[in-house]
């Protein structure tokens, strides 16, 4: 059995009907069809940060996450400040979280997850591996993957 449980105001939201109602339907997607928009600010901004890398689109700066949430620039960097951190340091987070969940589960050579990530080149995205974990993307890798390797063996012979 699954339900479905969402706030009477959802009813309000855009529906789309034809490809003409797209337009209004993105304007509040992701965070006002998810209900993000009841989260805090640095929720919200890492939400849409990991939604753009993970559908492998340009990482928007602080400018762009601004208008889509509706607010004032100022205010979004007020706001982010009054939470205890700051746009760099959630999206920081986000390509460092992204880059270990591609090294982890996909067979992506360090370029091609670099150019996922918006690097401008490997050695960049190797440098920022590093001052992030204090090891190679490489090294990160193979020590991690052969940790989850034995971690899953070990569980299947229960």
């Amino acid at each position: 059995r699954y339900n479905l449980v969402f706030d009477r105001s959802a009813l309000d939201l855009p529906v789309v009907r034809s490809q003409g109602d797209f337009a209004e339907f993105f304007a509040v997607f992701p965070c006002g069809v998810f209900e993000l928009t009841a989260n805090s600010l640095p929720q919200q901004v890492a939400a849409l940060l990991h939604a753009a890398i993970r559908q492998s689109e340009t990482v928007p700066g602080q400018a762009a996450l601004a208008a889509s949430l509706g607010i004032p620039l100022s205010t979004f960097r007020r706001h982010l400040a009054d939470s205890d951190t700051s746009f760099r340091e959630i999206r920081e987070r986000c390509l460092r979280d992204n880059a270990e969940q591609l090294l982890l589960r996909t067979k992506l050579g360090i370029a091609d997850i670099a150019a996922q990530l918006g690097f401008s080149d490997a050695s960049a995205f190797r440098r920022a591996f590093r001052h992030w974990v204090g090891v190679s993307p490489r090294t990160w890798r193979e020590s991690n993957v052969a940790t989850q390797a034995a971690v899953s063996a070990s569980a299947k012979a229960r």
